[in-house]
């Protein structure tokens, strides 16, 4: 009999995190685009508490940025420095190496099927054009892999480095889309035929390709901006 083993109780705040998340990963957030702590309770339908909660740990995490008087901000990728983004990609070819690894060995029937579903999904919207959803099924699609490693923590800390980076600027480096694909599919089969070593070295050339496509992509946007790399 399966069991969800990634879910935990959930306090409001915890519910706020996510769903302001997801509202990043669907664009509905972006990056210079101030928004308030009123409009995201009212967007939620919570109280401003957990918002002011939530706020305060995505922006700890990197993914948020607040100024007094200024509003929240989502972090965008001029905000990261060549060397933050090297130490946040190392951070996540560790993490989610290993999520791929535990990922091929632990992965439920149903974990299987949402996997398939991710998948299939943001390939159906690459093909219409539909950018938002693009955004959140590439998420989503890792996500799962995260939660089928059967590690509450791993998938934690998986979270955490994923949503430190501004998703919405990367998908603008020329052919990433597309060569992400092809390595979501590989990675993919690995972890359906349960062959944990293939997933974890997969996984770790897939983080690693995203890492050396942005940052060529973020030197040459320092050289036309005249900022010094």
């Amino acid at each position: 009999m399966e069991t969800d083993r990634g879910r935990r109780f959930q306090t409001k705040t915890d519910v706020a995190v996510d769903s302001i998340r997801a509202l990043v990963l669907d664009g509905e957030l972006t990056p210079r685009r101030s928004f308030t702590y009123r409009h995201l309770a009212e967007r939620l339908g919570m109280s401003q508490t957990p918002i002011r909660e939530a706020v305060r740990q995505l922006e700890a995490e990197g993914l948020l940025r607040s100024e007094p008087h200024k509003g929240v901000t989502v972090t965008e990728l001029a905000d990261l420095s060549i060397e933050e983004a090297q130490d946040l990609y190392l951070v996540r070819m560790i993490l989610e190496r290993e999520a791929a690894r535990l990922a091929a060995a632990n992965i439920t029937d149903t974990q299987r099927q949402q996997l398939r579903e991710a998948r299939e999904a943001m390939e159906a919207s690459i093909v219409g054009g539909e950018q938002d959803n693009v955004r959140r099924l590439h998420g989503q699609w890792h996500f799962e892999v995260h939660r089928a490693s059967g590690s509450p923590y791993l998938t934690t800390l998986c979270a955490a480095a994923w949503n430190r980076f501004p998703w919405e600027a990367v998908w603008v480096v020329p052919g990433r889309i597309d060569r992400s694909m092809e390595q979501h599919r590989e990675i993919e089969a690995a972890v359906l035929e349960g062959d944990p070593d293939r997933a974890a070295k997969l996984m770790e050339n897939h983080v690693e390709t995203g890492r050396d496509t942005v940052l060529k992509h973020m030197r040459a946007e320092q050289v036309d901006t005249g900022r010094r790399p």
